[in-house]
């Protein structure tokens, strides 16, 4: 399973994600929006930040809902 945090350095509720995502013992790779241009291609389904994807499938945004999706894994 494939795990990526879509997030960006102004962002105000990407730390929270990260930290949530850290504290449940999900490992996952950080894509910044701004400056990973290698990941377009991913990243042009985002529409809000943080965004979770999972395989490529966007499965929850912001905060809240990532803090959603960790309690029903």
């Amino acid at each position: 399973m494939s795990i990526i945090l879509a997030s960006a350095p102004w962002c105000g509720n990407c730390d929270p994600a990260k930290l949530l995502l850290t504290q449940a013992g999900i490992e996952f790779e950080e894509f910044d929006i701004s400056s990973d241009d290698d990941e377009a291609q991913i990243m042009s389904q985002v529409k809000q930040i943080p965004a979770l994807l999972v395989d490529g499938e966007i499965v929850a945004t912001g905060s809240i809902g990532i803090k959603e999706w960790i309690k029903e894994q």
